[in-house]
C-alpha cells in the first residue's frame, strides 16, 4: 500500500501513498476522511513577508477533509525567487524643485506627481494644479 523510500536526512524514512491508499488508510483506523485532488493545476505560489516567494510547478495538489479540518497538500519542486528589487525612480532636484515652485505643492506630492507623470514635468505640473483646484 504505501511505498518506502529513504528520507532527505540520515535514517529517516518517508512512506508515500496515492490519495486512495490513504483514503483506504484512514477509513480503517476510523478516521472520517474525504479526499479530492485538484486537476489542471498549473502553479502554487508561496508569498513571503520580505517579498520572496516560493514557486511550485506543475504540482500534485491533494486536499483533504479530515473532521471538520480541511488539509491541502502539495506536491513538486519547489524552487526560492528572492525578492524583487524595487525600480527606484530618481529626479532631480530641479526637477521637484520646479514643481514645487510651480504649484505650492510639498516635496512629497511633487515626487508623487512626477511618478504618476512618468517623470514629464509639465504632466506634473498639471496634476498637481488639478488636484488643487
Amino acid at each position: 500500500m504505501f511505498e518506502k523510500y529513504t528520507g532527505l536526512m540520515e535514517g529517516q524514512e518517508v512512506f508515500r501513498a496515492s490519495p486512495r491508499d490513504l483514503r483506504r488508510f484512514l477509513k480503517r483506523m476510523g478516521v472520517n476522511v474525504d479526499v479530492k485532488e485538484l486537476e489542471n493545476v498549473e502553479r502554487v505560489i508561496i508569498e513571503l513577508t520580505d517579498g520572496g516567494r516560493y514557486v511550485i510547478d506543475s504540482p500534485q495538489v491533494t486536499v483533504m477533509k479530515i473532521e471538520g479540518q480541511e488539509m491541502t497538500y502539495v506536491m513538486g519542486s519547489l524552487e526560492y525567487e528572492p525578492p524583487a528589487e524595487e525600480k527606484l525612480e530618481e529626479f532631480s532636484e530641479e526637477d521637484i524643485s520646479l514643481v514645487m515652485q510651480q504649484t505650492g505643492a510639498s516635496r512629497e506630492e511633487a515626487i508623487e506627481a512626477l511618478k504618476e507623470a512618468g517623470g514629464d514635468l509639465a504632466q506634473a505640473i498639471i496634476i498637481l494644479q488639478s488636484k488643487r483646484s
